[in-house]
């Protein structure tokens, strides 16, 4: 217990004094196992267990608002374009759209800033800010699509290609999931 005797009445509450603390309460009341000094690596490792435990809490705060405010947009965007869900599906079966259902898509891309007005696709910012970096090979492989006037017909085109290049099927379930919670 040499190690501990420099714990003053300042440093009493320090993680090095805890352990000489309740040592010395064991000692009080009898007990004759006193604790042994931590080494400075424990403390370490437990302040970076400690931190990561913290991170790890609020990385799902982090994506719930993300999520939220996906579906917001969602929700706004599909009563603009007077769109529900079942107008909505046939695109995960590779069909055609309702040119309702084709600018609900624009709207959302628009609203997420992952389309321009002037037809620019930069999904790929809003995939990074929202943490969905693993679909970046997906949206940079459709990137490069031709313009088109149609702004709703370019959003829906640009899902469909992203659609087809996702072969594991994981844009579809995130789409989904999203989706059906309008």
């Amino acid at each position: 217990m040499s190690g501990y005797k420099s714990c003053g009445a300042r440093q009493r509450t320090s993680l090095l004094c805890e352990p000489f603390q309740s040592g010395l309460k064991r000692q009080r009341a009898g007990q004759k196992e006193p604790l042994e000094a931590p080494s400075v690596s424990a403390i370490n490792m437990k302040s970076c267990v400690v931190v990561l435990c913290v991170l790890l809490a609020l990385e799902p705060a982090r994506g719930d608002s993300a999520f939220e405010k996906e579906l917001k947009i969602n929700k706004q965007c599909a009563a603009e374009n007077n769109v529900k869900l079942d107008d909505i599906k046939p695109l995960f079966d590779e069909k055609d759209l309702s040119k309702d259902a084709k600018c609900f898509l624009k709207c959302t891309m628009v609203a997420l800033a992952a389309l321009t007005e002037d037809g620019t696709i930069v999904l790929s910012e809003h995939l990074k800010e929202i943490g969905l970096e693993e679909f970046l090979p997906i949206a940079d492989a459709c990137k490069d699509m031709e313009q088109n006037d149609d702004r709703c017909e370019m959003a829906y085109q640009h899902i469909v290609c992203m659609l087809k290049q996702d072969s594991e099927g994981k844009l579809k379930n995130q789409m989904l999931g999203v989706l059906e919670k309008m």
